[in-house]
């Protein structure tokens, strides 16, 4: 009976569509993690602690408690990693032609300071040749350096000269993850995380950015944009909702993972996670991370998802791909959802606010927000 219950509560509400919220104010946040001035969230420039200090004002200024401990602090979970940094702009030459770091090549994130002149046929094993250029994090260093070059820039086929200079450190970096939470009115020792990866690649040396609008700077906004939502007083949720802006995403799910072995609060009283990240797109649907091992909620959220427009609510496995995935692997309801359609940049320099679509922001912002409010009615039972 409560069963039957809950699923006509739940196709009620689909019958009622509420307005969703624009894009403006999260176009905002988005050019603001996307500045300069953070250096690309990573760790070249401190951009990355100082996409904390960012993300920890808007939380304060927004209304959201601190979720760590009391006072300014209590926004912070910190914790450190090892990692490489690019100094200054690599330079390569290829049969004395130079060539444009972040458009031309990629020097490897792994690679060691270095000043070299190889010619013949040994230059070869220096470089690799792709149609798209992607950078990543590196956590170590590599005894040699490595170069991906864009097919288009040069020849392949006729290499007899790489002249190349790379400066790196590597080091121990302090980050955080930053954290706030709503009290929820009807079940407020259950909570639910949302949260969004707030790092990126940094800089390649200085002034070549990685600023990761759709990656994930577009998930962060989405996550504030609901905190700002919540925090009205009409708003308030029936759970307690805890907001998460992770650290270290991109090196390998570190923040996620450290939060998940520090807990603020109980897991046995999580209902879910809803974990954002890629959601500048979305004209093609989304997907859904870890959806497969829960079928009825599957099914109830691909109704959800037609109700609000949405071209398609996919499913996928679990996978170690999001910061989804910590808490997932300890057995609880934790979901990745990220859009589909419209954006290509991805890890590369033309990730960028002025291109990043929304296409279909408050289609996703509606579906997201009922999902929220209708987590009650939803369920969370694996099969």
């Amino acid at each position: 009976m409560i069963r039957r219950l809950g699923l006509f509560l739940f196709s009620f509400l689909l019958a009622f569509p509420l307005k969703g919220q624009d894009s403006v104010q999260a176009r905002k946040w988005v050019h603001d993690l996307c500045s300069d001035a953070l250096a690309g969230r990573g760790y070249l420039r401190n951009g990355s602690e100082k996409a904390a200090t960012y993300l920890a004002e808007a939380f304060r200024n927004l209304g959201l408690s601190p979720l760590f401990s009391s006072g300014k602090a209590g926004y912070f979970q910190p914790f450190s990693l090892e990692v490489n940094t690019i100094t200054k702009a690599p330079q390569l030459q290829i049969n004395g032609r130079s060539l444009q770091p972040g458009k031309d090549f990629i020097v490897s994130a792994s690679s060691p300071s270095s000043s070299q002149k190889v010619t013949g046929a040994e230059a070869q094993q220096y470089l690799k040749w792709t149609d798209k250029l992607t950078w990543t994090v590196g956590r170590k260093q590599d005894s040699e350096p490595r170069f991906t070059i864009l097919r288009k820039a040069a020849d392949s086929a006729s290499v007899a000269s790489v002249n190349w200079r790379v400066r790196a450190k590597l080091q121990k970096q302090q980050v955080r993850n930053v954290g706030g939470l709503i009290r929820g009115k009807k079940y407020p020792d259950k909570w639910i995380l949302i949260s969004a990866h707030y790092d990126h690649l940094g800089g390649m040396g200085e002034g070549i950015w990685f600023k990761g609008a759709h990656d994930n700077a577009s998930g962060v906004a989405v996550m504030l944009d609901l905190a700002r939502h919540y925090l009205q007083p009409n708003h308030q949720p029936d759970y307690t909702l805890v907001f998460v802006a992770f650290a270290a995403e991109e090196a390998g799910l570190l923040g996620s993972s450290h939060f998940a072995d520090h807990l603020p609060l109980p897991l046995i009283d999580m209902h879910f996670q809803l974990n954002l990240d890629l959601l500048g797109g979305g004209s093609q649907g989304v997907t859904i991370v870890n959806s497969y091992r829960y079928p009825v909620l599957l099914k109830q959220l691909k109704q959800l998802g037609a109700q609000h427009g949405l071209a398609a609510v996919n499913a996928r496995d679990n996978a170690p791909n999001s910061d989804h995935f910590p808490l997932a692997q300890k057995g609880f309801p934790a979901f990745f959802l990220y859009t589909l359609g419209d954006v290509t940049a991805y890890h590369d320099v033309d990730d960028l606010p002025e291109t990043l679509p929304f296409s279909r922001y408050s289609a996703i912002f509606s579906f997201l927000r009922d999902w929220i409010n209708q987590a009650a009615i939803l369920s969370f039972r694996k099969e």
